[in-house]
C-alpha cells in the first residue's frame, strides 16, 4: 500500500487490464475515485520536491485519464499534467471515472494478539465505517495501555450520534476514557450497498477493533449491539446523506476540518440527536 493511500477505507491494489508495466505499481482502486493511478499533478511537482515527501503529493487520477493524456516517470513517481485546485484537488472530467470494482480479496480473520490485516494510518485516531453487516469502529492507538485495553473490552460503553452540515459524527466512550468523535460519509463506504432499517427493538451490530499503531498488533476485538433508537437515527442520517450528490474524500475531509476549527468533541456531543449507554 502506498503511503498516500494509508488510512483510506476500502483502498486496495487494482489489476487494470492491458496497463503499461511502469504504471502497474501505481494502480489502485479507491472508493471515492474508482480505478486510479497514484500520480503527482504537474502543478504540484515543484512544491512536492521542495517538501521532500513526494508520496504525500500523489493524487488518485482515473486510469483512463492518465492513459489518454499521457504521463512520465520522475523520481520514482508518476507525473501527470492535470488541472489542480488547492481547494478540491485534481480536476478531472467525470466521464473518465470507472467504478467497476476489481475482484475483492478473500476475507482475512482478525485475531487479538496477531497482526492487523490492513494498512495503518499515519496518526493515532478512530475510524467509523458502515458495511452491509453493520458498523465497524477501528481504534488506532500508539502503544495502548492495559487500562485502555480493559476500558474497551470490559468498560461501560456510551454512544452518541450528531448530524451537522450534512456530516455524520459517530461518538463513543469506553469506560473511563474520553469521548471519541468520528466523522462519516456514506459515499465513502464501499462495503455498504444496502442498509436495512433495524427491526423493532433491535439495533445494528458494531465491531470494535483496537490496534497498536506502532506494532500493528490487534489488542482488542469487541462486538457491540447498538441501541434501537440510535440505530434508527443512524439509518435515517445515512439514507438522507445518500440521497444527496456524491461527495469525494477530499470534499469530505475539507468539510470535516472546517467543522473541527470551531467545534470540539464536547461541542459535537452537546449537539447529539441521540446519546445512549450500550
Amino acid at each position: 500500500m502506498r503511503k498516500s493511500l494509508q488510512g483510506i477505507p476500502g483502498a486496495r491494489k487494482d489489476d487494470y487490464p492491458a496497463l503499461p508495466g511502469e504504471l502497474k505499481e501505481f494502480n489502485y482502486f479507491v472508493p471515492d475515485a474508482g480505478r486510479c493511478i497514484a500520480a503527482i499533478p504537474e502543478p504540484e511537482l515543484e512544491r512536492a520536491k521542495r517538501n521532500g515527501d513526494l508520496d504525500m503529493f500523489e493524487a488518485m487520477l482515473p486510469v483512463r485519464y492518465v492513459l489518454d493524456t499521457g504521463w512520465r516517470i520522475e523520481d520514482g513517481h508518476v507525473v501527470v499534467d492535470v488541472e489542480y485546485s488547492s481547494l478540491i484537488g485534481a480536476v478531472v472530467p467525470p466521464e473518465y471515472y470507472e467504478w467497476n470494482e476489481p475482484a475483492k480479496p478473500e476475507l482475512v480473520a482478525i485475531e487479538v494478539g496477531k497482526p492487523f490485516p490492513g494498512s495503518l494510518p499515519a496518526y493515532e485516531g478512530c475510524v467509523f465505517d458502515m458495511t452491509d453487516g453493520g458498523a465497524e469502529i477501528r481504534m488506532y492507538y500508539d502503544s495502548p495501555t492495559e487500562k485502555e485495553v480493559e476500558d474497551v473490552t470490559r468498560g461501560e460503553k456510551h454512544v452518541a450520534l450528531t448530524v451537522y452540515r450534512g456530516l455524520i459524527f459517530f461518538l463513543i466512550k469506553f469506560g473511563s476514557g474520553k469521548w471519541c468523535d468520528m466523522p462519516y460519509s456514506a459515499h465513502l463506504s464501499p462495503r455498504l450497498t444496502v442498509l436495512q432499517r433495524p427491526a423493532e427493538g433491535q439495533g445494528y451490530g458494531a465491531q470494535v477493533i483496537m490496534v497498536d499503531r506502532k506494532t500493528g498488533i490487534t489488542r482488542a476485538l469487541v462486538l457491540l449491539g447498538l441501541p434501537n433508537r440510535l440505530s434508527n437515527a443512524l439509518h435515517d442520517a445515512i439514507a438522507e446523506q445518500r440521497c444527496g450528490r456524491h461527495v469525494t474524500k477530499a470534499e469530505h475531509d475539507a468539510a470535516t476540518m472546517d467543522i473541527y476549527r470551531s467545534h470540539t468533541t464536547e461541542a459535537l456531543l452537546r449537539m447529539a440527536l441521540v446519546a445512549q449507554r450500550v
